[in-house]
Protein backbone atom coordinates (compact mmCIF):
# COMPACT_ATOMS: atom_id res chain seq x y z
CA UNK A 1 0.00 0.00 0.00
CA UNK A 2 1.16 3.74 -0.84
CA UNK A 3 3.12 5.68 1.83
CA UNK A 4 1.90 9.51 1.69
CA UNK A 5 3.17 12.78 3.11
CA UNK A 6 1.29 15.34 4.03
CA UNK A 7 2.58 18.62 4.83
CA UNK A 8 0.71 22.06 5.74
CA UNK A 9 1.82 24.65 2.93
CA UNK A 10 1.22 27.95 5.34
CA UNK A 11 0.85 26.52 9.25
CA UNK A 12 -0.93 30.39 10.45
CA UNK A 13 -3.61 30.04 7.94
CA UNK A 14 -6.89 30.72 9.63
CA UNK A 15 -7.86 27.38 8.93
CA UNK A 16 -5.74 25.41 10.87
CA UNK A 17 -7.43 26.31 14.03
CA UNK A 18 -9.72 23.31 12.97
CA UNK A 19 -6.64 20.99 13.64
CA UNK A 20 -5.11 19.75 16.68
CA UNK A 21 -1.96 19.29 14.59
CA UNK A 22 -0.26 21.58 12.11
CA UNK A 23 2.82 19.43 10.53
CA UNK A 24 4.17 17.31 8.65
CA UNK A 25 2.41 13.99 8.53
CA UNK A 26 3.43 10.43 7.14
CA UNK A 27 0.36 7.98 6.28
CA UNK A 28 -0.09 4.58 4.56
CA UNK A 29 -3.28 4.70 2.63
CA UNK A 30 -4.48 3.67 -0.51
CA UNK A 31 -4.28 6.58 -2.32
CA UNK A 32 -4.13 10.33 -1.70
CA UNK A 33 -7.85 10.55 -0.51
CA UNK A 34 -8.03 8.05 1.82
CA UNK A 35 -4.69 9.59 3.18
CA UNK A 36 -6.13 12.76 3.88
CA UNK A 37 -9.52 11.46 5.54
CA UNK A 38 -7.02 9.72 7.68
CA UNK A 39 -5.25 12.92 8.48
CA UNK A 40 -8.83 14.82 8.97
CA UNK A 41 -10.03 11.68 11.46
CA UNK A 42 -7.04 12.06 13.59
CA UNK A 43 -6.63 15.98 14.10
CA UNK A 44 -10.12 17.68 12.90
CA UNK A 45 -11.84 19.08 15.77
CA UNK A 46 -14.60 21.97 16.09
CA UNK A 47 -14.09 25.58 16.43
CA UNK A 48 -15.86 28.68 17.18
CA UNK A 49 -16.69 31.33 14.76
CA UNK A 50 -14.53 34.59 15.44
CA UNK A 51 -16.34 37.57 14.18
CA UNK A 52 -15.80 38.35 10.34
CA UNK A 53 -13.45 35.90 9.88
CA UNK A 54 -16.37 33.04 9.34
CA UNK A 55 -15.64 29.54 10.48
CA UNK A 56 -12.42 27.72 10.16
CA UNK A 57 -12.51 24.45 8.10
CA UNK A 58 -10.01 21.57 8.45
CA UNK A 59 -7.08 21.87 6.22
CA UNK A 60 -6.04 18.48 5.78
CA UNK A 61 -8.18 17.68 2.63
CA UNK A 62 -7.77 20.35 0.78
CA UNK A 63 -4.91 20.90 -1.97
CA UNK A 64 -4.28 24.74 -1.56
CA UNK A 65 -3.74 23.82 2.22
CA UNK A 66 -1.91 20.57 2.64
CA UNK A 67 0.40 19.20 0.06
CA UNK A 68 0.75 15.78 -0.57
CA UNK A 69 2.73 13.44 -2.19
CA UNK A 70 3.81 9.39 -2.69
CA UNK A 71 6.82 8.32 -1.06
CA UNK A 72 9.33 5.52 -1.35
CA UNK A 73 11.68 5.58 1.56
CA UNK A 74 12.50 2.37 3.29
CA UNK A 75 11.72 3.90 6.78
CA UNK A 76 8.02 3.58 6.23
CA UNK A 77 6.83 0.08 4.92
CA UNK A 78 4.58 -0.46 2.34
CA UNK A 79 3.62 -3.36 3.67
CA UNK A 80 1.35 -3.64 6.62
CA UNK A 81 -3.26 -1.64 7.41
CA UNK A 82 -3.59 1.60 6.74
CA UNK A 83 -2.22 4.26 9.49
CA UNK A 84 -0.53 6.92 10.76
CA UNK A 85 3.53 5.89 10.50
CA UNK A 86 4.68 9.36 11.56
CA UNK A 87 3.27 11.83 13.93
CA UNK A 88 3.23 14.57 16.54
CA UNK A 89 4.26 13.05 20.01
CA UNK A 90 0.83 13.91 21.36
CA UNK A 91 -2.57 16.02 20.59
CA UNK A 92 -5.02 16.48 21.82
CA UNK A 93 -7.38 14.44 20.30
CA UNK A 94 -9.65 11.82 21.68
CA UNK A 95 -8.19 8.87 20.96
CA UNK A 96 -8.45 8.63 17.03
CA UNK A 97 -4.81 9.11 16.52
CA UNK A 98 -4.26 6.25 18.27
CA UNK A 99 -6.32 4.03 16.10
CA UNK A 100 -3.86 4.89 13.15
CA UNK A 101 -0.83 4.41 14.60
Amino acid sequence: MPVWELEPIDPDDFNWRASTYKGRVVIRAPDEDRAREIAILAFAIGTRRELHEGVPFCPWDHEDKVRCRQLTDPRYPEDGPEEILERPLSTTTSGVVDQYG
